[in-house]
């Protein structure tokens, strides 16, 4: 980690020149000083080795170069991400997420909006904040150490899942088509038919997302039906045998009739592992197979017969074989090319997909 850590800020110092050990000491500061409030704090991370004016000489020196437009400076950052990128074929593993940046008090700040920021100081004040989103797309390797392939604002009148969506697109379009196959991870607001249905026909991309109280069906293809072909077969509830579910109808907003749990449904393959944790706790963890789900269409987001496959995982007690946590994790693996991920051969592979999501929702 040290020494890719080096090799990553001696590169920025080569490429940009006599520019690069400021920018340099400046993503160090930024990645390990969590305590600044603002752009000018990072100068008092024991890491950043110049006075606080610098850091606002550095972008004037770095725009007047490029004349003030940030277009052509972005642009130079992206490359140079790309060219330190070590990876240029396999199985690529990029991490999608939407972050919220607090802006309270900044008034002339244009296009802020309310946001989403935990509540954990006044009981019954909404988790709401002043401030706007940022999509970000970033890379993960095998080792703990990710980089940042596009960050984009999300405007007040889009949506972050539809910013992230052409983020992707945009990096797919950059790849070797032949030679690379990008696996995406995503939380729960990337498991919908809004984000899904579009990504679906792009042949080396397979989306792994969460799935949270939804219902899903069976792919049962008919065309003898006398009408329209059937494509929903028999729909299951992600939820427990006991647990209730709070699945309201968008009309009358009451509770609608449980369907069938999706722990009713013999699954297609079963396996599981050991885990300790940081108290050094050993937990099994079950992991059941579902092939050939579906979900339906939604605001004209098409989701026939694109396919995908559910995976529940499960953290077991040992002892007791009884689920530590209240739900399980449900994930769904949307794409083409799904069944040539290794994943479904090794054990390991699932762990690792598994590993990757869970440290982008936060388990």
């Amino acid at each position: 980690m040290k020494k890719r850590s080096e090799h990553y800020c001696q590169a920025m110092a080569e490429r940009f020149g006599s520019n690069g050990k400021s920018l340099a000491n400046l993503v160090m500061a930024i990645a390990s000083y969590t305590d600044a409030k603002s752009t000018v704090e990072y100068s008092l991370s024991p890491l950043y080795n110049y006075q606080y004016s610098s850091i606002g000489k550095l972008f004037e020196r770095l725009l007047k170069v490029d004349k003030g437009d940030i277009s052509t400076f972005s642009g130079l950052v992206e490359s140079f991400i790309k060219d330190f990128n070590p990876q240029f074929s396999g199985i690529i593993k990029t991490q999608l997420d939407t972050l919220p940046v607090y802006k309270p008090h900044s008034p002339t700040h244009p296009d802020r909006s309310a946001v989403y920021k935990p509540n954990l100081t006044i009981q019954g004040n909404k988790p709401v904040e002043v401030g706007y989103n940022i999509s970000s797309l970033n890379q993960g390797f095998d080792i703990k150490w990710s980089i940042p392939l596009s960050l984009k604002r999300v405007p007040i009148q889009d949506k972050s899942i539809k910013v992230g969506q052409q983020q992707l697109i945009t990096f797919l379009k950059t790849i070797d088509q032949e030679h690379c196959f990008v696996v995406n991870t995503g939380d729960s607001s990337y498991g919908c038919a809004g984000f899904l249905s579009q990504l679906y026909e792009y042949e080396n991309l397979v989306n792994i997302v969460r799935l949270k109280n939804r219902n899903i069906y069976d792919y049962s293809p008919q065309g003898d039906t006398n009408g329209a072909n059937k494509i929903y077969g028999k729909v299951y509830n992600l939820r427990r045998l006991q647990e209730k579910s709070n699945r309201k109808n968008p009309k009358t907003k009451e509770l609608t009739i449980p369907k069938t749990s999706i722990f009713e449904k013999q699954p297609d393959a079963i396996d599981h592992y050991f885990v300790k944790t940081h108290k050094g706790r050993q937990v099994k963890v079950e992991l059941k197979l579902f092939h050939q789900m579906s979900m339906r269409s939604q605001n004209g987001n098409n989701m026939k017969h694109k396919v995908f496959d559910v995976v529940v995982v499960d953290y077991l007690d040992t002892e007791t074989l009884k689920p530590i946590h209240q739900k399980p994790i449900y994930l769904a693996v949307c794409g083409k090319k799904r069944m040539i991920l290794p994943c479904w051969m090794p054990t390991k592979s699932i762990m690792d997909i598994v590993t990757t999501l869970s440290l982008i929702i936060g388990l």
